[in-house]
């Protein structure tokens, strides 16, 4: 698995051998659960934009022609508004 942040990878590991896990759980992104609380109230504290899901893995290449196509070759730095 790799995780890029406005086009760069910044992080990697390993992948399930068995592929990725299905389940009908709900995807949250900007909160979380706490322990055993079914509910996603544990609120992520900073700014989450412009979330791209896909149903399939992509490659480096592919993810950082996907970013440039949406913002340029420029690596962006983001500041928060308030």
């Amino acid at each position: 698995m790799y995780v890029f942040v406005n086009g760069v990878q910044q992080g990697s590991g390993p992948v399930l051998t068995k592929g990725l896990n299905t389940t009908t759980s709900q995807v949250s992104i900007g909160s979380k659960r706490t322990g055993c609380d079914p509910n996603y109230s544990a609120t992520f504290n900073g700014l989450v934009s412009q979330v791209a899901v896909y149903s399939k893995a992509l490659d480096a290449s592919t993810v950082v022609n996907h970013y440039a196509a949406a913002y340029g070759t420029t690596t962006h730095v983001w500041s928060r508004r308030c």
